[in-house]
């Protein structure tokens, strides 16, 4: 009988871990975004060559802290993957775009962590939706950025 409680308790434990670590995984992002421009990890290392472009960090500060992209300036989008609805459209409400250029032709470039960065997505949609026509998004982020061979900045 104690067998059996205790199998019980174990096969409880595991489903409920399993369904909590389900719930953390957060899908990936389109592959696309209307009114915008998905780029790579090349494009992105040209555009900040270049010079002229700005480079927004959607992560934490914290995250920002420990590595961003050359250039990069932290703009947290404050998503709340537990009460946010990812299908929703962006609110603009969770980003301050004050800090962006006043120009709305300037090449934007917002990444995050990687293709579950939904925080970039939705601050890119956010600058489309206020008017600026150069927005790029850096769909694989930072993780897209090391694979290919290139240093975070400190």
């Amino acid at each position: 009988m104690r067998t059996a409680i205790f199998s019980w308790i174990v096969l409880c434990a595991g489903i409920t871990l399993g369904t909590a670590h389900a719930a953390d995984q957060q899908p990936e992002t389109p592959l696309t975004i209307s009114g915008g421009f998905v780029i790579a990890a090349e494009e992105v290392r040209l555009l900040i060559e270049q010079g002229d472009s700005y480079l927004a960090d959607c992560r934490s500060p914290f995250n920002y802290g420990k590595g961003h992209l050359p250039g990069a300036r932290s703009m947290e989008y404050h998503l709340n993957y537990h009460k946010d609805n990812l299908a929703d459209k962006a609110d603009a409400s969770h980003i301050n775009l004050n800090s962006l250029p006043d120009n709305k032709k300037s090449i934007l470039i917002f990444y995050s962590h990687g293709t579950t960065g939904w925080k970039s997505y939705r601050a890119a949609e956010a600058a489309i939706a206020a008017g600026y026509t150069q927005v790029h998004w850096f769909r694989g982020g930072v993780q897209a950025w090391l694979a290919a061979g290139h240093q975070l900045e400190y």
